[in-house]
C-alpha cells in the first residue's frame, strides 16, 4: 500500500479508536443513574477500560514482524465492537467491568502496530509532521464520541448510543481488511545502535512523562461529566456537548506540536508541551464553572493533544522499526494502566471520601512529575548533542 492510503487508513482507525473511548467517558453520568453506581464504581468502570487498554498494548507490541499489522488491528476493532454490544444491554456491574476491560484490550491493540508501521513510511525529518497529521484524529475523536452522545443520548439512551456507532466500526474492519499490507516486513528480532542508546534512565523518564501527562489528559477527563453533572448539577447531554467541543481545539495542538518538534528540536518542544499541560490541570481543576473554566478546557484540549505527536516522533528518532512497535506498546501499557486506569479510580475514590476539590490534587502533582520528568528527557538529550 503506498503512502497515500496508508495515513487516512490509520487516521481513521485512530479517530474510530478514541471516539469509541470519550463515548464510553461521555454515557457515564447517564449509566451510573440508571444503574446507580457511587462515583467510585464509575472511576472503576472507567479505568476498565483503559486497564484493558494497558493489558494489550505490550503483549500486541511482541507480534511486530511475527503477525500482519491488519490482522491484529481487525482482530482488536471486532473484539472491542462485540463487547460493547454486549455491554449495551447488560445490568450487572461485574459484567459491565469485564466487558470494559475486553473492550480496551481490542482498543489497545492498534496503537504499536498503527504507529509503526506509520513512522516506517516516511522519512524522519517527516516524521514529527506526519504523526501530527495522524494525532489529529485523537482530539477531532473526543470531539465526535461526546457530541454523537449529545445529539442522540436523549433518543436512544446510553446503551443505543454504543450500539448505534457499531456501523463505524464495521467500516473501520473493512478498510484494514483490504488496505493495510497483508505481510509484515522482514524484521532483524535484535536491537540496532539506535535502540540500544535508549538508556534505562531515559526510558523510565519517558515513562514517567506520558502517563503523568495521560493523567491528566484523559485520566482526568474520565471524571469531569461527573465532577460537573454532580457539583454544578448541569445536564448531562450539555456536559458531552462542551466537552466534546473542547477536545476539537486539539487538532491544532496535534498540527503544531508535531511541526514544532521538527523544526525546533524535539525534547525542547516537549518540555515546553508538557509544562503548559501542567498549567492546564490546575487551571481546570482549581477554576468553578464559568466562561473561564471552558477558556481553560479548551486549552487543555489544545496543549493535551500536543504532546502526543511529539512524544511518539521522538521514540520513533531513537528506535528501530523491529524495537519501535515495543517500545511504543510498553510505554503505552505503563502510561494507560496509571493515567488511564488508576487515575480516575483515584479520583473517583478521593472524591466520595473528601471531595473533588482534594481527589485534583492527585493531577495536580502528576503534572508536577511530568514537568521533571521532561526536564530530564530534555537535559539528557542536550547532553548527548554536545557529544
Amino acid at each position: 500500500m503506498s503512502n497515500k492510503l496508508i495515513l487516512p487508513v490509520l487516521w481513521a482507525t485512530w479517530l474510530w479508536n478514541f471516539s469509541y473511548r470519550m463515548m464510553f467517558t461521555a454515557i457515564m453520568p447517564a449509566l451510573q443513574s440508571s444503574v446507580n453506581l457511587s462515583n467510585h464504581a464509575v472511576g472503576l468502570l472507567v479505568g476498565s477500560l483503559s486497564l484493558g487498554y494497558a493489558t494489550a498494548s505490550y503483549p500486541s507490541s511482541l507480534m511486530s514482524g511475527k503477525l500482519a499489522e491488519r490482522w491484529v488491528m481487525c482482530g482488536g476493532v471486532a473484539l472491542t465492537t462485540i463487547s460493547l454490544l454486549v455491554f449495551s444491554v447488560t445490568r450487572s456491574f461485574i459484567n459491565l467491568v469485564v466487558l470494559g476491560f475486553v473492550a480496551g484490550i481490542g482498543l489497545g491493540a492498534y496503537v504499536p502496530h498503527g504507529l509503526s508501521l506509520l513512522s516506517s513510511e516516511y522519512p524522519a525529518e517527516r516524521v514529527g509532521s506526519v504523526m501530527g497529521l495522524h494525532e489529529t484524529a485523537a482530539p477531532i475523536g473526543q470531539t465526535l464520541g461526546p457530541l454523537f452522545v449529545w445529539s442522540t443520548i436523549g433518543t436512544l439512551g446510553w446503551s443505543g448510543c454504543l450500539q448505534a456507532w457499531s456501523i463505524y466500526s464495521l467500516i473501520i474492519f473493512v478498510l484494514i481488511l483490504f488496505l493495510v499490507p497483508r505481510r509484515p516486513q522482514a524484521l532483524t528480532p535484535q536491537l540496532s545502535q539506535r535502540s540500544r542508546g535508549l538508556s534505562a534512565s531515559l526510558l523510565l523518564s519517558m515513562v514517567v512523562v506520558q502517563a503523568a501527562v495521560w493523567s491528566c489528559n484523559l485520566g482526568l477527563l474520565s471524571m469531569v461529566p461527573v465532577y460537573l453533572t454532580q457539583t454544578y448539577l448541569l445536564d448531562v447531554s450539555y456536559v458531552a456537548f462542551i466537552l466534546g467541543a473542547s477536545r476539537m481545539t486539539g487538532t491544532l495542538g496535534q498540527l503544531t506540536g508535531g511541526y514544532f518538534s521538527d523544526r525546533v528540536g524535539r525534547a525542547r518542544v516537549l518540555f515546553l508541551t508538557v509544562v503548559m499541560v501542567s498549567v492546564a490541570t490546575i487551571w481546570i481543576t482549581s477554576v468553578p464553572f464559568s466562561i473561564s473554566y471552558l477558556v481553560g478546557l479548551f486549552f487543555q484540549g489544545i496543549v493535551g493533544s500536543a504532546f502526543f505527536p511529539i512524544f511518539f516522533a521522538m521514540v520513533s528518532d531513537i528506535t528501530d522499526r523491529f524495537n519501535r512497535a515495543r517500545i511504543i506498546g510498553l510505554t503505552n501499557t505503563i502510561a494507560s494502566l496509571i493515567g488511564g486506569t488508576v487515575s480516575p479510580a483515584v479520583i473517583g475514590s478521593l472524591s466520595d471520601r473528601f471531595t473533588f476539590r482534594i481527589a485534583f490534587l492527585y493531577p495536580i502533582i502528576m503534572g508536577v512529575a511530568a514537568c521533571v520528568g521532561a526536564a530530564y528527557v530534555w537535559r539528557t538529550a542536550a547532553a548527548k548533542q554536545r557529544q
